[in-house]
């Protein structure tokens, strides 16, 4: 009956928003192959919203992370990030989200489910709490410097050019993120520097990035920051970092009263 399956589900749902249950519901079965991977499965969309939701509460716990990475739900949970039932995609990218804290997580979410390509076309979704939960979880994705290269693969880039200009706070937050993820490893700054820009000839580089770094906005300041640092001590591009804002911003940011953003710069 998916009725009391979904009733089931919803009830489960406002059970796992108290923090204790979470651990207590993992070990009572809640991830056998009878219990919820099964209702995920179900085509009714109530259905759906439910378990997603449930899933989203349930990933908070550091104990439920890597089960639900290695489980029957996590093939549904990806799909249904890409539904057209905006509730449904935000609670599946959330529960991504919340699953890849854990790194341990990611040998199974990016490598045996591809979880990334998906995930970024979603940073591109019409709705706005889509794109912050997928943004978020592909942020999270990006620990491992084997990850890269796959994200930029699957256009990844101009995801994160989009956010980045957004005017939304939370996924301009998930931009900056995103971009001190990848300033690290060297090998993505010829990608970032001349990615092109479609409005002109120009390239895109890391102007946005700059910009997020003019923000008022502490929290997305030290991102970007820690990002703008890797990429001034590139000495392949330390005269295009000069002529693309790098220094100027740099000089400012080292002029702030926050010491966590006049150390970097």
């Amino acid at each position: 009956d998916e009725l009391a399956k979904t009733m089931t589900m919803a009830c489960l749902r406002r059970l796992l928003v108290i923090p204790e249950l979470r651990v207590e519901a993992l070990e009572c079965g809640i991830l056998e192959p009878k219990v919820l991977p099964t209702a995920i499965g179900l085509k009714g969309i109530e259905t759906r919203r439910e378990a997603c939701a449930l899933l989203c509460h349930l990933s908070l716990s550091t104990r439920a992370m890597l089960p639900i990475s290695n489980s029957r739900c996590l093939m549904p949970l990806l799909e249904y990030c890409s539904s057209e039932d905006t509730e449904t995609a935000r609670n599946a990218c959330g529960a991504m989200a919340n699953i890849a804290v854990e790194v341990e997580t990611h040998r199974y979410l990016i490598f045996r489910a591809h979880v990334l390509p998906p995930l970024i076309k979603q940073m591109r979704a019409k709705h706005l709490s889509v794109i912050r939960e997928a943004s978020r979880a592909v942020g999270n994705l990006l620990h491992f410097p084997n990850s890269h290269p796959l994200f930029v693969d699957a256009n990844g880039l101009i995801s994160l050019f989009l956010i980045a200009r957004s005017g939304d706070n939370e996924c301009q937050f998930n931009a900056a993120f995103i971009y001190r993820k990848l300033a690290p490893n060297v090998g993505t700054h010829t990608h970032i520097y001349n990615y092109p820009n479609p409005r002109n000839n120009d390239s895109v580089g890391i102007y946005p990035i700059i910009g997020l770094a003019k923000l008022r906005d502490e929290r997305i300041q030290v991102c970007a920051v820690s990002a703008i640092f890797f990429f001034a001590a590139n000495n392949q591009y330390k005269v295009e970092f000069c002529d693309r804002g790098g220094l100027f911003a740099t000089i400012s940011l080292a002029r702030s009263e926050s010491r966590e953003l006049r150390l970097p710069s």
